[in-house]
């Protein structure tokens, strides 16, 4: 498992870093998520859209 084995090997040879993000932040993890994404951009109301 990742988690278990790769996780663990990487973090016995401190090659994790960490960042605290504070923004927006929305996983596109299925068709729900990128529809629901896909409309915030359309709509002009994407907190990321900063252009």
């Amino acid at each position: 498992m990742f988690e278990r084995e790769t996780m663990q090997r990487l973090l016995k040879q401190k090659q994790i870093n960490a960042y605290k993000h504070y923004g927006f932040w929305k996983p596109m993890d299925t068709l729900n998520d990128n529809k629901e994404l896909n409309q915030m951009w359309d709509q002009d109301s994407a907190p990321w859209k900063i252009w």
